[in-house]
């Protein structure tokens, strides 16, 4: 297959990598300040995009890592690092990194059941 073809479908070395993720914030968390802390953070200093939302201290969603030659398993390490860490997440957990344009999802709705 040609460069131009791969890159219109999203494979080989345009394979776009992802992740779901849920978390679970401590009581009395400020939800939109921990949101926008977490996106500025975590998300876009890794270079990275976020599409999901929560309420009631819960945030679920899915994590574009980029392509193969993005590094994806060094920006996962990055973010989980960072929820690992900071003192307003009561629990995380984080999904099967998979290809975003012909993954399957139902991982996100088994992580959002679980925490």
């Amino acid at each position: 297959m040609r460069k131009r073809l791969r890159k219109k479908k999203h494979v080989c070395e345009f394979t776009d990598f992802g992740f779901p993720v849920a978390i679970r914030l401590v009581d009395g968390a400020n939800f939109d300040l921990f949101l926008d802390e977490f996106i500025e953070d975590a998300i876009e200093a890794n270079s990275c995009y976020f599409g999901g939302g929560g309420k009631n201290g819960r945030i679920s969603g899915i994590v574009q890592l980029g392509l193969k030659t993005d590094l994806p398993e060094q920006r996962l390490k990055e973010i989980s690092n960072w929820l690992d860490s900071n003192s307003k997440v009561s629990s995380h957990l984080i999904g099967e990194t998979n290809d975003l344009w012909y993954g399957t999802f139902d991982d996100l709705e088994t992580i959002e059941e679980k925490i």
